[in-house]
């Protein structure tokens, strides 16, 4: 219990050096491990987003948090995770959430209106909305939205203040050079979302999920 810290990220995580949210842990200390105040689980990790703030801003406390973990580069990958949003939050212009992605190079994230090209990265995090529904959010080279990546809504997902929602997703990663990439997703275990196979993530072997 108590402030998590960059330490134990490194520790826990594998990290292989900081990502630029990780400012949130070293300048402000809003990320916590706390008792569930559910009290349905052990120990959580408690992240803090100040009303009124927006994304991650040094100098301006405070933005959630946010890291990069390595693994093992593979063509398909489930990611599960437990999240609840506090009593009274306000979903407002909605927020970011974890996901997966691939890279070549750990300095370049393909995110923030960069265009993946098939060879230098694609991402696929997970978003709320501000009605707090849900979508994931893909950059991918097949991608049609002009600067941004594209939402796919999952069906019957919606975030309620004060309850514990377990998110899971399913990716594939496509033939290289053929948009047959897939991603399915569960919410709180029923199945959310099914693009079938329409995605173009990667033009060459080197590029996975890592």
């Amino acid at each position: 219990l108590g402030i998590y810290t960059l330490d134990d990220l490194y520790e826990n995580w594998g990290i292989l050096r900081p990502s630029p949210g990780t400012a949130s842990l070293t300048d402000y200390g809003t990320t916590e491990i706390v008792a569930d105040p559910n009290g349905t689980r052990d120990q959580v990790m408690s992240v803090f987003f100040k009303e009124g703030g927006y994304v991650y801003n040094r100098g301006v406390c405070c933005g959630g948090t946010e890291w990069r973990t390595p693994l093992k580069q593979s063509n398909e990958l489930y990611l599960s995770y437990d999240v609840m949003f506090e009593p009274g939050f306000e979903f407002s212009l909605g927020g970011k959430l974890p996901g997966l992605y691939g890279w070549t190079d750990y300095n370049e994230f393909i995110g923030g209106g960069k265009d993946p090209d098939g060879y230098n990265g694609w991402s696929g995090r997970l978003a709320f909305k501000k009605d707090g529904g849900l979508a994931v959010y893909v950059y991918h080279a097949a991608k049609t939205r002009e600067t941004w990546g594209e939402n796919y809504w999952w069906n019957n997902a919606q975030f309620i203040p004060g309850k514990w929602h377990t998110l899971e997703i399913r990716y594939v990663m496509n033939t290289p050079g053929v948009a047959n990439g897939r991603i399915q997703a569960w919410f709180d275990g029923q199945p959310a979302l099914d693009t079938g196979e329409k995605f173009l993530f990667t033009n060459t072997d080197a590029l996975g999920i890592n």
